[in-house]
């Protein structure tokens, strides 16, 4: 909207259809303004109050409203953070090794807290400096339960189990609570393990799984799972043999993931595919590496 002194081309669409201007985007909205902030919808408008009068004459609420106003150009330097679906996972890799793992580059966001958290209720050792890098060393771990009250919270707490599993032939994972993306259940993961050799049992709410030694073998995945295409492939690592996931995940972070396990020591091939091989390695070593967006 160049009227608010931003030089930038935009296409907005809402409800698959095209909105070309400010003047039809204020034409259309009086249609459906209860939408528009229920939804959480993110407008920039020099009329802010015309949005204002025909928002709240339609039942909406200003609360989730966010106004911009213009007449300068924008301008700056700003630093981006690594991917948050990358960290989680390579935090966990942390669980895999008794050497230090250092990340850099990690955004600094509740759900990295939270992961932070649990590994150190596990037993990580955690150090954190100004610059958004971590370090995490495993050498300490004899906590081998991942509490509720940290899972429910997010979902990706799960990626503590395989690693957990795979170096110490136990882990005790609760179940993962509430999620703000609908259900999205954990049976691929404890299929998978089980495959691999590991007893497991749902006791209480908790996920328990024991095994001597997690074999390799070929796996097929019912679903594409993101998280659950990690756990296997971190389980992997340390399992007897060469293990085939076929149905994986091929989203970047798996491909982040699988590059981290690499550079410790992992013999991992086919990430970014729907099949991934992984040959078990005797012991992951240190490594340090940057998160990418």
């Amino acid at each position: 909207p160049t009227n608010l002194g931003m030089e930038v081309d935009f296409k907005l669409e809402y409800k698959n259809k095209l909105i070309g201007n400010q003047r039809n985007l204020v034409k259309f909205y009086e249609e459906d303004m209860t939408n528009i902030y229920s939804s959480r919808t993110f407008c920039l408008f020099e009329d802010i109050e015309k949005i204002k009068s025909l928002g709240l004459a339609k039942g909406g609420s200003l609360d989730n409203a966010v106004v911009v106003k213009g007449k300068k150009k924008l301008s700056g330097v700003i630093k981006i953070s690594g991917s948050k679906n990358a960290s989680l996972p390579m935090m966990c890799a942390s669980l895999l090794t008794p050497d230090p793992v250092e990340l850099s580059n990690v955004p600094h966001l509740r759900d990295v807290t939270t992961m932070l958290t649990l590994l150190g209720q596990i037993g990580v050792e955690i150090s954190l400096d100004d610059h958004s890098s971590l370090l995490l060393e495993g050498s300490r771990v004899k906590n081998l339960v991942a509490r509720y009250d940290l899972v429910k919270t997010m979902r990706a707490s799960i990626l503590v189990l395989g690693p957990l599993l795979a170096r110490f032939g136990e882990a005790q994972v609760s179940l993962p609570g509430g999620c703000a993306i609908g259900q999205r259940p954990v049976d691929q993961h404890i299929k998978g393990l089980a495959a691999m050799g590991a007893d497991i049992e749902i006791v209480g709410g908790y996920i328990h799984a024991k095994c001597k030694k997690l074999r390799g073998t070929s796996l097929q995945m019912d679903i594409v799972t993101v998280t659950g295409t990690e756990n296997l492939m971190m389980a992997a690592t340390l399992a007897d043999g060469e293990t085939v996931i076929n149905n994986a995940a091929k989203e970047p972070e798996v491909s982040d993931l699988a590059e981290l396990l690499r550079q410790m020591g992992a013999r991992i091939e086919g990430d970014g595919s729907h099949k991934i091989r992984a040959v078990s390695y005797t012991h992951l070593r240190a490594h340090e590496t940057s998160l990418q967006l």
